[in-house]
């Protein structure tokens, strides 16, 4: 088994399922990424990826692309830090709808290498979120609005090593980012068949004011 990988976690609703099964991380962060797995396809269901960067002075902007064998994938949303004042987060959504069982999943977020996870999803539209929230400074905690039945996704990125815990979120994995000697974090976690809410609030441990240590992005979607 993969390191971090869960097994899938799914539902029922009127007879139909639904359901989000993780098929690969890389912690390793680099550019691109060759023969990842993301399995075999349902029909209408997704691929869903987490994209974390580092290592920029400088701010890399909040669009990065991706595509997912070949298929360009959407960005659903982006958060990033790199001001220069010393370790740059970044942490991105995207979907896409790919061919095949497996491919090369490549992020471009001016140029730099990234870690990634991916995930199926089966019983929910991935073509739009219904809402979307992140920040990189502030505090731990961002919001959204939760469809009926509604998917809850969420990753972070964090320029040190320490455990990260969710509020609100499921954890499915937490590791550590690694790129030669530096040590980093990545984490990210979904909830699915969750009640109609307005402002759900997420928040993540530990949270560091300092510049260029956090990015979060969360995202709801609505059954298909």
């Amino acid at each position: 088994m993969i390191p971090g990988m869960t097994g899938p976690v799914a539902g029922f609703a009127s007879g139909v399922l639904r359901s989000i099964t993780q098929t690969d991380v890389r912690s390793t962060l680099a550019a691109p990424h060759s023969d990842v797995e993301w399995g075999p396809a349902v029909a209408g269901s997704w691929v869903l990826l987490f994209a974390h960067h580092d290592g920029t002075p400088t701010d890399p902007g909040t669009t990065p692309t991706a595509t997912i064998g070949g298929v360009p994938a959407t960005r659903h949303v982006a958060r990033t830090t790199g001001s220069g004042g010393g370790s740059a987060s970044g942490a991105a959504i995207f979907s896409a709808q790919p061919s095949g069982t497996s491919g090369t999943v490549v992020v471009s977020w001016n140029s730099l290498p990234t870690a990634i996870v991916v995930a199926r999803v089966i019983g929910y539209d991935l073509s739009s979120a219904f809402a979307t929230s992140g920040a990189t400074s502030g505090s731990g905690t961002v919001s959204l609005d939760v469809p009926s039945n509604g998917l809850i996704v969420g990753n972070v990125k964090r320029g040190r090593n320490d455990a990260i815990t969710w509020t609100n979120l499921t954890e499915i994995g937490d590791e550590i980012l690694f790129d030669g000697a530096l040590q980093r974090r990545h984490s990210w976690g979904w909830d699915l068949m969750m009640p109609q809410e307005a402002a759900r609030s997420i928040s993540y441990s530990p949270f560091e004011s300092t510049n260029g240590l956090n990015a979060v992005t969360v995202a709801s979607f609505s059954p298909s």
